[in-house]
């Protein structure tokens, strides 16, 4: 069976392409292509057609002024170049994996409107409750109708953007299924025997609450860094310099030097803004796998399906709970052997539960189903 995944930017498919490149370090960004193989499918590589710059520059021109008048109409834009570009791939291939609203937006519409070829969809959804409320009137009918026309399968990482998307498409609800998402606990185990006395946070999503972290930093005692990108990186410099002595800021840290400085933490902590798709799902695992005792806000996202035990192999806080999450932080750092017992258990759920072969087991089945 063929298979085209389609993503936001052009690095992931350049890394199933290209895999001397390192890319077995980005499974979970690649949602599974890279082991397609393993399952018995091909994925098929993309053809676009734009041949020279300038008609890539008129393309992405044309896309913003289309996504600007879909505004104003009411509707979600996204990538529609892109996804014309690609009509004789998706002609090629057997199933289309969605994973991204930024392609799978355009491709749902453009299929209900015949520009390109009708093919089954897995659409893997990471938030597309959130886009649709943003939709108006005529758009957002049009586009729930292309949606449950052409969609075979939607796939749902928080448990709770799962039940909501169930309740949006209601009689049509049957085709989204929630599946957690999952670690390399391989390539994510535990390798240093001794930590320092370090609280580590990491992240780059939008709804990641460093903010509530730095405000009750003063009175930790332990020295805390935190990892994420030059936009949030100038946020917070904006909004909360200068910055307890305790504090500091790494900006796009290489992926090998993030996991040795998660490895040699003695703390992870993930305070996260309550949604329903986004729960630091992905550092969360990874920190369970490597066994550090690590504290991540409750969010609707995780709040079910993880496994998630308060005090047995996790600690949860609430949503902008600063006196918790303070309180939780001190509990870690002022008892080793309680901080040694959450990250086993955390291990052992992440070995169990959560790994990267069960996430794909699961998703390569809905593939199938789609046929």
């Amino acid at each position: 069976m063929k298979l085209l995944y389609l993503y936001a930017n052009a690095r992931s498919r350049s890394e199933i392409e290209n895999p001397s490149s390192g890319s077995y370090k980005m499974d979970y960004a690649l949602f599974g292509a890279n082991h397609a193989n393993t399952f018995g499918h091909q994925v098929i590589e993309t053809t676009e057609t734009q041949s020279n710059s300038e008609k890539k520059w008129i393309g992405i021109k044309l896309n913003f002024l289309l996504n600007k008048f879909i505004k104003i109409i009411g509707g979600y834009g996204g990538d529609w170049f892109k996804i014309l570009t690609l009509k004789r791939s998706i002609a090629k291939t057997d199933i289309i994996i969605s994973t991204s609203d930024r392609v799978g937006i355009p491709l749902i519409l453009l299929m209900k409107l015949g520009l390109i070829e009708k093919k089954p969809i897995l659409y893997i959804s990471i938030g597309l409750p959130k886009r649709l409320k943003k939709m108006r009137g005529i758009y957002k009918h049009f586009f729930i109708s292309s949606l449950t026309q052409h969609v075979d399968s939607i796939v749902c990482y928080g448990w709770q953007e799962a039940q909501t998307l169930k309740e949006l498409l209601k009689d049509k609800g049957d085709i989204v299924t929630f599946v957690p998402f999952g670690v390399q606990v391989d390539l994510f185990r535990p390798i240093s025997e001794e930590t320092t006395q370090h609280i580590v946070s990491i992240g780059a999503d939008p709804h990641r609450d460093f903010e509530l972290l730095i405000s009750i930093a003063h009175q930790i005692p332990s020295p805390i860094t935190i990892v994420t990108n030059a936009h949030h990186a100038r946020v917070l410099e904006h909004k909360l310099s200068p910055f307890p002595k305790n504090i500091s800021i790494i900006q796009n840290l290489a992926f090998e030097k993030m996991k040795d400085l998660m490895d040699s933490a003695s703390l992870i902590v993930l305070p996260v803004k309550e949604n329903s798709y986004s729960g630091a799902t992905t550092t969360l695992l990874q920190a369970m796998a490597l066994e550090k005792p690590v504290i991540v806000t409750e969010t609707e996202a995780i709040k079910n399906g993880y496994h998630l035990k308060d005090g047995h192999n996790c600690l949860l806080v609430e949503p902008g709970n600063s006196q918790e999450l303070l309180h939780k932080i001190l509990l870690v750092c002022k008892n080793t052997e309680f901080a040694r017992n959450l990250g086993k258990h955390a291990r052992i759920t992440a070995t169990e539960q959560l790994s990267w072969k069960n996430f794909e087991e699961k998703i390569f089945s809905l593939i199938r189903a789609c046929l």
